[in-house]
């Protein structure tokens, strides 16, 4: 439909798994190196695993093009077998000859054992390639690993290469699978586009269908990264869209507001909602549980920004509030921000008719036309922290007891000060100036109260403690 009105012979992002647009990044590469080392080592298993959408099937098929004529493959697509159809369907895959109807289990590890020496001896290996592995069960895994203990005194009769969503890595590291975990001989986490890669891919599939001259601007193909979080299934899917967009009104080139429509209508805004709405019911299972804090912020879906400021003022400090949980009406105009962790707590006002929007980060107080907010904004999140105190807060004077005796010694710790040999002394003046003097360096309001965001601060700047902090999960 818009192929002919760019220029282009085709549409470049179908879904559609053609090896001329094949694109591999270095994760892809990588990735590829990684089996190819595995299988050359001459392992039982290799593991490739991913997110969804993120190349896995890709780096497969690059694979198989560079496996030599010698290699038999079997590839299964889809694991959510039994033991009997499993074997059955491995049988099919290589042409193994068994009984018509069979359901025994032995019949079928017979026939493919006999198929594997067969191979060995005409010079031939094989290897087994299970897509969608995560969706296997603990007894089918099992059966597999018993059926590679087939071997001679030199190398494996079959090597098996299982792909699959992280799933499949905390699958493998059951107990009771210990003993195939051990035979993985390279394991590889394929991760999505980084904003270069994504400008690269876009590029490439654009010129296989012959662009001639760049249709995608710089923000649009930053937009498209940002939106697609770098995922290549996704990034296909609102990259089309967005060309179709671009031809419906009559444009030229793909700019970044087109991106972002064309995403809103992919990723869709129902299911935005749907996140929120389990975050929150977590969130609420978590408070009624006791002793944690919980932060809910929420995007309210401003609309792009595309002028600098019109004007800027600064107004009084005000502290921000600590722990926000923002209103998920739709209609709600207000979008608040906040971090407990040093960042400078952001609100953003929209004007009624979605003109203008103010943002007051600190001091600094901006307004500015709608059209650039969404590219900074993130989406929403949810924090879930543990409290390291048991009692109520905030911690105030008056108070007595192992609460007030840990803030003593997390004070003592930042501030260098002694905790009393007492364990009983009182939250007394003296410790609500220290308390004041750690908010004032925090640049918390100095009340001498230990708070919610006090807590979270005091027990982020000390050795050891478990203050909210982002990290970064390997599985």
């Amino acid at each position: 439909m818009y192929a002919a009105y760019f220029g282009l012979t085709e549409r470049p992002f179908s879904l559609a798994p053609d090896p001329r647009y094949l694109y591999l990044s270095d994760a892809h590469r990588e990735a590829l190196a990684h089996l190819l080392y595995g299988l050359g080592e001459g392992g039982n298993f290799v593991q490739l695993t991913g997110e969804v959408g993120t190349g896995k099937t890709t780096v497969c098929r690059a694979l198989l093009e560079q496996l030599p004529p010698d290699v038999d493959v079997a590839m299964i697509f889809h694991p959510r077998l039994t033991s009997v159809e499993l074997l059955a369907a491995v049988c099919d895959e290589l042409r193994v000859p068994y009984p018509s109807g069979t359901t025994s289990l032995k019949v079928l590890v017979d026939a493919l054992s006999q198929a594997l020496l067969d191979a060995h001896a005409r010079g031939r290996r094989t290897i087994l390639i299970i897509d969608e592995a995560q969706n296997l069960s603990a007894r089918v895994l099992e059966e597999i690993r018993l059926l590679t203990n087939l071997e001679t005194t030199k190398e494996k009769l079959l090597q098996v290469i299982l792909i699959g969503q992280p799933e499949l890595a905390e699958l493998l590291a059951r107990r009771n699978l210990r003993q195939l975990a051990q035979r993985v001989t390279a394991r590889y986490h394929l991760r999505s586009f980084t904003e270069d890669e994504t400008r690269r891919y876009v590029q490439h599939r654009m010129e296989i269908a012959g662009q001639q001259k760049p249709i995608f601007t710089r923000l649009a193909l930053h937009a498209a990264y940002r939106l697609s979080r770098g995922v290549p299934r996704l990034l296909n899917t609102i990259c089309d869209r967005a060309l179709l967009g671009a031809y419906a009104t009559g444009q030229t080139r793909v700019k970044e507001a087109i991106v972002r429509r064309a995403a809103r209508e992919v990723l869709g805004r129902r299911a935005r909602r749907r996140r929120w709405m389990v975050a929150t019911a977590t969130a609420a299972l978590l408070v009624a549980a006791g002793g944690t804090t919980i932060a809910l912020l929420a995007s309210r879906g401003l609309p792009s920004l595309g002028a600098w400021p019109l004007r800027a003022e600064t107004t009084s400090s005000t502290p921000a509030p600590a722990l926000v949980a923002a209103p998920l009406e739709p209609a709600s105009p207000a979008l608040t921000l906040a971090t407990i962790l040093g960042d400078p707590a952001v609100t953003a006002d929209r004007t009624s008719d979605g003109e203008q929007a103010t943002l007051q980060i600190g001091e600094l107080r901006v307004t500015l036309p709608t059209v650039e907010i969404e590219r900074f904004w993130d989406g929403p999140f949810v924090m879930v922290w543990k409290s390291p105190v048991d009692g109520p807060l905030p911690l105030q004077p008056g108070m007595r007891g192992r609460d007030v005796v840990w803030l003593r010694r997390q004070l003592g710790v930042v501030d260098g000060r002694a905790a009393p040999a007492g364990a009983g002394e009182p939250y007394d003046e003296e410790l609500k100036r220290r308390v004041a003097a750690f908010q004032q360096i925090e640049s918390l309001m100095p009340d001498g109260i230990a708070g919610e965001e006090t807590l979270a601060r005091l027990a982020a700047a000390t050795p050891g403690g478990n203050g909210p902090s982002l990290t970064t999960v390997r599985r």
